[in-house]
Parts: C-alpha cells; sequence; structure tokens
C-alpha cells in the first residue's frame, strides 16, 4: 500500500479532492457550499480520511477526503492552510478589512465584483477568453466532446469552459484513476493518468496561470489566494504527471 499524503507515491484520492475544492471556491459562494469549503479545507490541511474510496462525483465538495500532508514539497500545504484560515473567518480582508471582518456578503460581492460584473477590475473564469479567437468558437464543442468521452454530461447551467468546469472535470477523471488503481487495473491506471495530462496540456495548464495572474493584479483578498494556489497545485501536477506518464 502507498504511504499516505505523498505524490506520485499516494493516492491520487488527494488530488481528486484538492481539484473539487478549488472548483469549488470558484463557484458562487452559498451558504451550504462555503460550509462544505470549510469542512473540505480542515480534512485537507489535517491529512484526514487515510485510504477512503473515491467520494461521490456530484458537483461540489465531497465530505470524505483523502489529505494531502505531503504535498509541500511542491508548495500546496500551505496554499490550503491560508485558503482554510480565509474560510474560517468568512471570507476575504476586500475594502482594507481585516479576514475576520468579512462576512459571507462580502464574498459575495466579491465573486460578483471578480466573476460576473462588467467593471475594469472584472476577470473573465472561461478559457475562451484566454485562447486565439479564431479557437475560441469551436472550443464549448471541443470540451463537451472530451467531457462526453468520459460519461460526463454537463447541466444546462454549467459553462463548458468556466473554471469550475474544467477543474471539476480534473476531479472526476483523479477519482476514476483512484478507483482504478484500486481495483489493480494498472493499465487503466496509466490511460487515467495520460487523459488528466492531455487535459492539463491542452486547458487548464495553458490558460489559468494568466487568469490567476489577472486575479492577482485586481484582488488583495480572498480571490487572489483561491487562484494562486490553484495555480499552484495545477502546475505541480502537470509537472508530476508529465514525469510519471509522458505523453508522446
Amino acid at each position: 500500500m502507498a504511504r499516505h499524503g505523498t505524490w506520485p507515491e499516494g493516492s491520487p484520492l488527494h488530488r481528486q479532492t484538492a481539484y473539487r475544492f478549488f472548483a469549488g471556491l470558484l463557484l458562487y459562494p452559498e451558504p451550504d457550499r462555503i460550509e462544505h469549503l470549510k469542512a473540505a479545507a480542515r480534512w485537507l490541511a489535517e491529512g484526514d480520511a487515510v485510504n477512503r474510496e473515491p467520494v461521490n462525483q456530484s458537483r461540489g465538495i465531497g465530505k470524505r477526503t483523502d489529505g494531502i500532508t505531503g504535498s509541500r514539497d511542491h508548495g500546496i500545504t500551505q496554499a490550503v492552510l491560508s485558503l482554510n484560515g480565509d474560510l474560517q473567518d468568512g471570507g476575504s480582508a476586500a475594502g482594507g478589512r481585516e479576514p475576520g471582518a468579512a462576512n459571507l456578503a462580502d464574498l459575495q460581492s466579491d465573486y460578483v465584483r471578480f466573476f460576473r460584473s462588467s467593471r475594469h477590475d472584472f476577470c473573465y473564469p472561461y478559457e475562451g477568453a484566454y485562447v486565439d479567437p479564431e479557437m475560441s468558437a469551436a472550443l464549448s464543442f471541443r470540451l463537451e466532446s472530451e467531457y462526453a468521452q468520459v460519461g460526463v454530461q454537463l447541466s444546462v447551467k454549467d459553462f463548458p469552459d468556466h473554471a469550475a468546469t474544467e477543474l471539476e472535470f480534473m476531479s472526476y477523471l483523479c477519482g476514476l484513476e483512484a478507483r482504478a488503481a484500486m481495483e489493480g487495473y494498472g493499465d487503466a491506471v496509466a490511460g487515467w493518468r495520460r487523459r488528466e495530462q492531455i487535459f492539463l496540456r491542452d486547458h487548464l495548464g495553458r490558460w489559468f496561470p494568466q487568469f490567476a495572474r489577472r486575479v492577482g493584479e485586481t484582488s488583495r483578498g480572498f480571490y487572489r489566494g483561491v487562484c494562486a494556489g490553484a495555480a499552484d497545485f495545477i502546475a505541480s501536477d502537470k509537472t508530476c504527471l508529465e514525469r510519471l506518464t509522458p505523453v508522446m
């Protein structure tokens, strides 16, 4: 059995949960979602739930997770601990306030300001805003096709190229990899890793760093930390996958 809390030696379950964690953070902060995120942040930071089965594949943060204690080697642990602290405080330090002075209304206001408004500091959380315009037209069709290949069908409210959708899809792939590993299907594990690597190469790994930089330029608070932490995690995971499963 692989040692808990390490990557690449450890279970992909912590990667599944981390991707879902960041996906949830980039969805509108409804009260129930925030409570799930707080719980997930604690479990990720504490390295809880050793050798659990893959969590339910529905949108949102699963109640069962696998810790990422060993991921400090590529800078993820500190990012999750920082996010954990902000979530317990309820939001950002927007407007010069200390984190403890923020509340759910502040967090919701910041989300609309950065990701849904037409203000000058608006940050598009969509891949289509960061790719060649000639590619953008076919992007949604391409993503939906990639999702459908593994049995994922989006609801009418989901945008194929939204950051949260793509992060959740990576979580889903990691869950399939974890299940294959538990069942002893080594070839399937390698196949899922290749698919993960290709998706990071062609999508999240290409545009998310630009998005995170844009958020970092316009925000001093919660969402700056969210996007920086997610970008760090994506980059580290991409590097690990490239080392494990080279794609020609």
